[in-house]
Order: structure tokens, then sequence, then C-alpha cells
């Protein structure tokens, strides 16, 4: 899928609740199928990184984010800081496990450009997924629990998003 045509996606994904009210239940599965995908982005994360050899690792550039982002979403608050942490040591510890499974292997033919790809996806996942907090971790904090412990990986990505769901969920489930 093309980079416009993914963000097209996002972006109705994202507006899904505008036409009519949801649920709890409807709404705790969105929020947690927004996070969901921001992890799925992780592989395209770490095949961009795997070529080009950089780090999983940016503090500098995490902490300039998570500031920024929090900011400009208005979601300075302590439970949405949680849950941004969560998710990129949630990406990291994925793309760590990626790139160990690549280890030995030629680079990728087709890597994503972070900047231009991949990034995009993740601010727009990121900024919804934030902007759905205040009222989730308010009025739905059981109802949100039960749905981020239902999700289920497929056989052959559990090794990789299994435990980075984990760390994804850890704000939420320990909430």
């Amino acid at each position: 899928m093309n980079g416009k045509r993914a963000l097209v996606g996002l972006a109705a994904l994202a507006l899904a609740a505008s036409a009519g009210a949801e649920s709890d239940r409807q709404a705790a599965e969105r929020f947690v199928g927004l996070l969901r995908q921001r992890l799925l982005l992780s592989r395209e994360v770490a095949i961009a990184k795997f070529n080009s050899g950089a780090p999983v690792e940016d503090l500098k550039r995490e902490k300039a984010l998570i500031d920024q982002t929090l900011k400009s979403t208005g979601a300075e608050h302590e439970f949405a800081y949680r849950i941004l942490r969560a998710q990129i040591e949630a990406s990291k510890a994925a793309q760590r496990r990626f790139i160990s499974k690549w280890a030995g292997h030629p680079r990728f033919r087709h890597a994503p450009n972070l900047a231009k790809d991949v990034r995009p996806k993740l601010d727009l996942l990121t900024t919804h997924m934030l902007s759905m907090l205040p009222k989730l971790h308010e009025t739905r904090p059981a109802v949100l629990r039960r749905a981020a412990t239902q999700v289920r990986w497929p056989k052959q990505d559990r090794d990789c998003f299994g435990p980075a769901w984990k760390v994804a969920v850890a704000p939420v489930v320990e909430n």
C-alpha cells in the first residue's frame, strides 16, 4: 500500500466514531486497534533500520517526540505520557526481535523511508490515540483493560509482537 493510500485509510479509521455514538466496548476496541496498528508499523521501522544500520534506540529523538506530541495534542497528563512511552518501548522491543531474526540475512530490496513513509502513519495513529485517552481513561478503564487483553497475534507474528504487546498495553492493564 502506498503512503498516501495508507494515510487515507488511517484517517478514515481515526474518524470512524464521529458518525455516531460509540458504545464503551466499541470505543475501547477502536483504541486498542490503534495501539495494534501502531505496533504493526514497528516491522516497517525495523526493516528501514536493518537496511540502514541505524540503532533501534535514539533517546534524544524519543524525548523530543514525546514532548512535542504531548504538547501538540494537549494530552499533557501522566496517563498519556505512560501510554506514549509504552508505545515507543513496545516498538523498540518488536524492532529488536525482528532485527535479531534477520541477522546474517542480506538487506531488504525495498525498505520504507522512515521520514516519508512510516512516521506520518505513526504520527496520525498516535495523535488519534491520544485524543481518545481522556474519556477512555476516566469512564471506561475496565472495558479498555478487557479489550487490551483479548488481542491475539497470528502464529508467525507472536514471537515479535506478543512480548511487545504486553509492553504496549501495560499502562492500560495495570491502571
